[in-house]
């Protein structure tokens, strides 16, 4: 910097250098064999996290709905997938154990499942214990790109399987200090006020209400 204006870039300090380009790995997609990964925050998850697991993703099929995942499955026909399931699965690893929960938009809602993950027509694979920081905040979505997880999609021309910034924004409403969420009757969530939890919880406890 010179009188408050760029001179010159330096492709590299004595304190501060990048290796060879030649050797940094390549960004573009390719049909390559997914390596195993580990998980940013731990490997295993207790029943009661597993349990807050199921109802984050609960909360967050209901924030999907009127999406743009929603509306680009919600477009597809039956007959574009062929032998696949028209949904997609987000699969969660604990230790040595997977559990699969399959998205139903008919009933907002992810369900247990026992299929095979390459019997649906996308997915994501990652670790319970990664996804649910990411539910409550702690861990960016972002920080699941990184070699944190497994993304696939057998249909990308007529499908947007674009997960990461529905996770990024129902994580902000799930995070949000002006509201907090309880379970309704249909779809998607209802916010209340904190004043309201407040107002009722001097008559008696309330869920939900911090």
């Amino acid at each position: 910097m010179k009188a408050g204006k760029l001179a010159s870039i330096d492709a590299s300090t004595p304190w501060l250098t990048t290796p060879p380009r030649e050797t940094w790995p390549s960004r573009a997609r390719a049909e390559v064999e997914v390596k195993d990964y580990e998980p940013a925050t731990g490997n295993g998850s207790s029943p009661r996290e597993l349990e807050r697991l199921r109802t984050s993703l609960d909360a967050f099929a209901g924030s999907l709905v009127g999406g743009p995942t929603f509306r680009s499955l919600s477009s597809l026909l039956v007959t574009e997938c062929g032998d696949l399931a028209p949904t997609f699965v987000i699969a969660v690893r604990d230790g040595e154990a997977r559990h699969v929960f399959e998205y139903v938009s008919t009933d907002c809602a992810f369900t247990a499942t026992t299929n095979r993950l390459d019997s649906y027509l996308a997915g994501i694979e990652c670790w319970a214990s990664d996804l649910l920081a990411v539910f409550a905040g702690e861990l960016g979505p972002i920080g699941l790109t990184f070699g944190r997880a497994r993304l696939w999609n057998a249909l990308p021309q007529r499908f947007s399987f674009e997960i990461f910034p529905e996770l990024h924004a129902s994580a902000i409403r799930c995070a949000s200090p002006r509201a907090t969420t309880a379970p309704t009757s249909g779809c998607g969530t209802r916010l209340r006020r904190r004043s309201d939890c407040r107002r009722r919880s001097r008559d008696r406890p309330t869920a939900g209400c911090p």
